[in-house]
């Protein structure tokens, strides 16, 4: 696997949001997260069909993750700080191990998706960020972070967003090909 792969898929998605409102901080780093898991999937199919043996699959996907985590540790940190204000610039936020445990959560999720109920990769991709975004949206509500109100529109907003992400890297992997 090419090093740089995780990096590529971190930048990929960096590209495409924005810095958060300060108030929207908590929302934000889950729809990236998802981002994140999406684009990684995405990329790490076709990977994984062409490994013979489980535990390369395995290897793969941890070496894969562990780029995307790294590369996207630094540019998280920075546009939250952004959103913060110039106060919080100088500071270091390091969230290597709540962006991977997310991660794994979404990729054992899709993975068990497709194993288990034969989900075709596309909705299991899919609903693992349905469930991720579904499950850490309420955390926020119950902890009235955000309001109930608002839910059904930030989710569908959420699963929209990194939809759309997963389908232009696949359109972009296609066209390089």
């Amino acid at each position: 696997m090419n090093e740089e792969v995780g990096q590529l898929v971190s930048r990929f998605v960096a590209e495409r949001v924005d810095t958060p409102n300060p108030e929207e901080i908590e929302v934000w780093t889950q729809f990236v997260y998802a981002a994140l898991f999406s684009v990684g999937f995405v990329v790490w199919l076709p990977m994984a069909k062409a490994c013979s043996f489980e535990e390369e699959r395995t290897a793969q996907l941890n070496r894969l993750i562990g780029e995307i985590v790294e590369d996207a540790n630094a540019w998280i940190g920075a546009k939250i700080c952004k959103a913060l204000g110039s106060i919080h610039s100088n500071i270091s936020i390091d969230s290597v191990a709540e962006i991977k445990f997310h991660l794994v959560a979404m990729f054992n999720e899709a993975i068990l998706a497709m194993c288990e109920r034969k989900f075709e990769p596309e909705i299991a991709r899919s609903h693992a960020c349905f469930v991720h975004l579904s499950a850490n949206l309420e955390q926020l509500v119950l902890r009235e972070q955000i309001a109930i109100e608002g839910l059904k529109h930030v989710l569908e907003r959420g699963v929209a967003s990194t939809d759309g992400m997963a389908k232009e890297a696949w359109t972009t992997l296609k066209r390089k090909q």
